[in-house]
């Protein structure tokens, strides 16, 4: 039933694009080829993004759609390469920041406690941690609709980038896992300042 409905709003939405390129009065040949152009590369690239609420999608498609539609005025090559790297963006598989070669902040705030749990992670003082860890998703998992465990354990452990970790828990975002991963490293530097081991961390960014 919910592929039904996912499919006719699918359906829906294609046909709204449509309508409005119509009313703009771009050419027909012109809607299709944008149409198209988005679809192939969005679809190839086997990992499309998606907003939970239909509603927030239909209108990012249609403002994407009539920025589309506003360039084909000026040239519709462009308009068409526009095309093809907002539809390359919305898979996750690109991210503008790279253009200007921007460090990952995000991942690199995270890299001391990375470093240290990679270097302690079979001693008792992160095994105690874990507990923690635990603990936060018992107090806090409904709230936040995070699990902070499977977060901790696909970062730290398993070494995902944040683009894997929202593929592999109900995170919608590179925001959402931020928070994630801050409430656990604001606990982590909590539980190292009680065991008076936040030393430690800091030997890491001097190392």
């Amino acid at each position: 039933m919910k592929n039904i409905k996912s499919r006719l709003f699918n359906i829906f939405e294609f046909i709204f694009v449509i309508i409005i390129g119509l009313f703009m009065k771009v050419p027909v040949q012109q809607i299709i080829f944008l149409l198209i152009i988005f679809m192939v590369v969005r679809k190839n690239q086997n990992n499309p993004m998606h907003y939970k609420s239909p509603y927030l999608c239909l209108f990012w498609t249609t403002l994407v759609f009539i920025s589309f539609y506003i360039l084909t005025y000026v040239n519709p090559i462009v308009a068409m390469i526009g095309a093809g790297f907002a539809a390359l963006v919305v898979t996750g598989n690109a991210d503008v920041k790279d253009v200007f070669m921007f460090n990952n902040d995000d991942e690199s705030k995270y890299r001391e406690m990375t470093k240290f749990i990679e270097n302690n992670k079979n001693k008792d003082i992160v095994k105690e941690y874990e507990i923690i860890v635990k603990n936060l998703n018992e107090r806090y998992k409904s709230r936040y609709k995070i699990d902070f465990y499977k977060v901790f354990v696909l970062k730290f452990y398993e070494k995902k980038t944040f683009k894997q970790i929202i593929e592999e828990t109900n995170l919608n975002d590179n925001k959402e896992v931020t928070k994630a991963l801050d409430i656990i490293s604001m606990s982590f530097n909590t539980f190292m300042q009680v065991k008076n081991k936040l030393n430690e961390i800091d030997d890491e960014k001097t190392g």
